[in-house]
This record gives C-alpha cells, sequence and structure tokens, in this order.
C-alpha cells in the first residue's frame, strides 16, 4: 500500500502538497515532528493498555 505523500507526490499538485504538508518546516523538521509525535502517541497507547489492563484485573 502506498502511504499518503507517496500516492499525492507526482506532478506540481504533489508538489504543491508536499509544500503544505511541509509548511514552514525543513523535510527534516518535518520527520522529526512526525518521529516525535508518533513516539509520544505510542506511548499513551501503552499507557492506556496498560491502565485498561489493571481495571480488567481489578473486577
Amino acid at each position: 500500500m502506498r502511504s499518503r505523500i507517496a500516492a499525492h507526490s507526482s506532478g506540481s499538485s504533489g508538489q504543491a502538497y508536499l509544500e503544505e504538508e511541509l509548511g514552514k518546516e525543513t523535510p527534516q523538521e518535518y520527520i522529526a515532528r512526525l518521529t516525535t509525535e508518533a513516539t509520544q502517541m505510542l506511548d499513551d497507547l501503552r499507557a492506556l493498555a496498560e491502565e485498561q489492563s489493571r481495571q480488567d484485573s481489578d473486577s
């Protein structure tokens, strides 16, 4: 399955899409932000799963 960026990155409309996604960030800053956000999301999901597991064991 193609990523959303890969699916939209051909031609001038693809370039406009990428520029909109980047905003004022450099590509490196964009990737760093995405990585940070993904890591935070995974940490939050882990904490949620642990909390759910504790609640299930208390029942």
